[in-house]
């Protein structure tokens, strides 16, 4: 049992393995052009950099040897010229060293703030376009996580990958020529120590990459359990229920499921880099055990052993910056590198028309839906035409589709059967982005922006204009009066406590979230049960401001409350995933079905409703 279950999850790890780990050389093709592009005259100075580093680290070695030799020149025969030459090198060499990296600071503040932008851009300009059914989805939520991860890492490839090549490898190979011609034995020891090495480095990648599959999950877990105690719209019901514990304790467990695979893998990293700086420090004892037998036994002079000993300590630093650094940080990085730049690159299932679809019929073809990790379908066989300008309520009880429907309907989720056409194309040929151009919608679980009361309505159609008189016009339609107290700058009252502005109440709220789906241009507007913290005398009333400003518009209502359908020119209703009937109210409430059934278990309160209207409503509302 417990053998089947590894030879799943190795299975598992061999079907994802090379989507999940790209090659080095797979990753500097698709960043190195990108940071060019963003900063090219700064990344030319940031690459070439390193080169001067290398070569004043070779430098320093044979002005070493120099000083040495010109001070036994002088101690033997009194001739000064070769010290004071050698000084002056190493003294020129030194005040360069100091300048430098306050030179480099500057230059990394500059690239940070040009190209860092850039890839976060990169990152939620993909994310904006992800198909919304991908946020229902524990993996792709996972995925989503883990590139973002990667995000603080891709930027700095091209200089880890350039100061190999620019720095530790060109020093390295100066050295090993320079030590070949002193004493071949001495490049011997070094490479040795390279093996074991690149060997341990290979391991790192692999371990870096289980990590990040392992914690992923819970990762998202930590920062859902945190939102929860620490969140503004969850704090009342905390302190009321009195589940801070609860909510605190399973932080903290899944906290600790965090850390145990973190502490394993930490531990094997450890292990890994004791046996790595065993190898070195092996390394490092040999060459210092070959250079005093050069020396004793004349292979080399007191200026060049005096060169290399003093140099001896800066190579193995080199060395090891080049092993255990860079080439570790490339391959522990590998992993979150490889997710960034898999999801930046995850190919579109849409098409790419730039003309959004004109006002048309909107046609259901034999239309099914199944949301992820789900057995039982959502939508099945769901088939009919929403007419151009017509207004249809959709109806059913909880649980029985209308959402799904309307997200179908709009184009935010794609059918896995059947097809969603406008005008006899079908809604995949479109970017979410086109299709939607014209629709509008108000959704029961709408947004409240810590914005300003103007910038909560415009954010619907942030390029559109209107005037402060158009603007309260609209809002006085909704139920709304920006001159009111409430708001005490009008339309720049900020609607937010934590911004030094005011905090409104949840009918507010929604009548400021219907305004904002008034306020986008549209010929598709769709209201998804926009009155749940809406009073029925109000939400009567919002209901027949609906339908007068969806004339000559197509105007989708759904609702569990059969109050207002009857304003609709037809009413689909749903049942269990299944569109059971269509037609006029009329037509409806005279049929046995289950349209006739809703409205007779409703039926009461609306004649009830309805008499408390008529004798709130006087002539002088009337007017």
């Amino acid at each position: 049992m417990k053998n089947d279950k590894k030879q799943k999850q190795r299975k598992n790890k061999e079907e994802h393995g090379e989507k999940r780990n790209l090659s080095t050389f797979a990753l500097c093709r698709f960043i190195f052009p990108r940071v060019f592009r963003r900063a090219p005259v700064i990344t030319t100075i940031i690459l070439l950099v390193p080169i001067y580093y290398s070569l004043t680290s070779g430098f320093s070695t044979i002005i070493t040897e120099k000083l040495v030799a010109g001070a036994e020149r002088f101690a033997a025969d009194g001739v000064l010229t070769g010290v004071l030459v050698a000084l002056a090198w190493s003294f020129g060499l030194a005040v360069l060293s100091r300048l430098m990296p306050v030179f480099q600071n500057i230059l990394w503040l500059r690239f940070n703030h040009k190209v860092e932008v850039g890839f976060f851009r990169d990152a939620y300009e993909k994310i904006a376009v992800t198909e919304p059914i991908s946020f229902t989805n524990t993996e792709s939520l996972d995925e989503m996580n883990k590139a973002l991860q990667g995000l603080y890492n891709v930027y700095s490839l091209p200089f880890q990958i350039s100061e190999l090549f620019t720095y530790s490898i060109p020093y390295f190979i100066f050295m090993s020529i320079y030590l070949w011609f002193m004493y071949p034995p001495l490049v011997l020891s070094l490479f040795l120590v390279f093996i074991p090495a690149l060997f341990g480095n290979l391991l790192k990648r692999k371990i870096a990459t289980d990590l990040e599959e392992q914690i992923a999950p819970f990762r998202r877990s930590f920062g859902y359990y945190e939102s929860t105690i620490v969140g503004r719209d969850l704090y009342k019901e905390n302190r009321i229920l009195g589940n801070y514990r609860l909510l605190r304790g399973r932080h903290l467990m899944t906290l600790r499921k965090m850390q145990g695979p973190q502490k394993k893998e930490y531990m094997k990293g450890k292990r890994l880099n004791l046996t790595l700086d065993i190898c070195s420090y092996g390394g490092y004892t040999a060459v210092l055990l070959l250079l005093f037998y050069a020396l004793l036994w004349g292979h080399i002079s007191v200026a060049q052993f005096s060169a290399v000993f003093l140099s001896i300590g800066n190579l193995y630093g080199a060395m090891n910056d080049m092993i255990s650094i860079r080439l570790g940080d490339i391959a522990s990085d590998n992993a979150t590198m490889s997710n960034y730049v898999r999801f930046v690159q995850t190919p579109s299932v849409r098409g790419n028309e730039t003309t959004p679809p004109a006002p048309t019929d909107i046609t259901f073809d034999n239309v099914s839906f199944q949301y992820p990790q789900t057995e039982v379908p959502a939508l099945q066989h769901i088939s009919f035409t929403l007419k151009k300008g017509e207004t249809l309520a959709i109806v059913g009880e909880n649980g029985a589709g209308k959402s799904t429907l309307i997200r179908l309907l709009s184009g935010l989720y794609l059918p896995q059967s059947g097809d969603v056409t406008y005008g006899g194309r079908s809604s995949v040929e479109w970017p979410l982005s086109v299709l939607t151009r014209g629709t509008s919608a108000v959704f029961q679980q709408y947004q409240k922006y810590q914005m300003t009361l103007r910038e909560n309505v415009e954010i619907s159609d942030w390029d559109k204009s209107m005037s402060d008189e158009s603007m309260h016009e609209l809002l006085v339609q909704c139920g709304l009066n920006e001159n009111n107290a409430e708001f005490p700058n009008g339309l720049e009252t900020m609607l937010s406590r934590e911004f030094d502005g005011v905090d409104v109440s949840g009918g507010q709220w929604q009548r400021i979230a219907i305004a904002r789906g008034y306020y986008r241009d549209h010929w598709l507007i769709i209201m998804d049960e926009p009155t749940a913290a809406i009073d029925p005398f109000e939400e009567s009333r919002i209901y027949h401001m609906f339908a007068d400003l969806a004339k000559e518009k197509t105007a989708v209502l759904v609702t569990h409350r059969l109050g207002s359908v009857r304003l609709a020119d037809r009413i689909l209703v749903l049942k269990n995933g299944e569109l059971v009937q269509i037609g006029t109210h009329d037509e409806l409430v005279n049929t046995p079905g289950e349209y006739q059934r809703l409205w007779k278990a409703q039926s009461q309160w609306y004649e009830e409703n309805e008499e408390t209207t008529d004798e709130a409503e006087t002539p002088e509302d009337a007017q």
